[in-house]
């Protein structure tokens, strides 16, 4: 489920609806940002892996480097953004947590 804020950003960003499915199936971080949200993001030793277990390569290249805000009770998508380089983006990206209700 998206906010109306969050399909408003993906049309802006150029993100797929394929590639927010992939995200939230495959997240391997798991930020929190206070206010009971979640940073969600898939990093690249688990993009390449994948890759390399034969998961669509197109798919793998749309989500690097794509985060998803959203509402940990609900499970809302708040919004989508491209991680930023550097000090800006660094509070989104932080070493893998596991995700939300994945076990390894």
């Amino acid at each position: 489920m998206k906010t109306h804020h969050a399909q408003a950003r993906m049309q802006q960003r150029g993100v797929r609806n394929d590639t927010i499915d992939f995200i939230l199936e495959h997240a391997d971080c798991c930020v929190p940002r206070g206010n009971n949200r979640e940073a969600l993001s898939v990093s690249r030793t688990r993009l390449n892996k994948m890759c390399h277990e034969g998961h669509s390569v197109t798919q793998c290249d749309r989500a690097i480097d794509i985060i998803l805000i959203i509402d940990a009770a609900t499970g809302m998508i708040i919004t989508v953004m491209h991680a930023e380089k550097g000090s800006r983006g660094r509070a989104y990206q932080r070493k893998p947590s596991r995700a939300r209700g994945k076990q390894r």
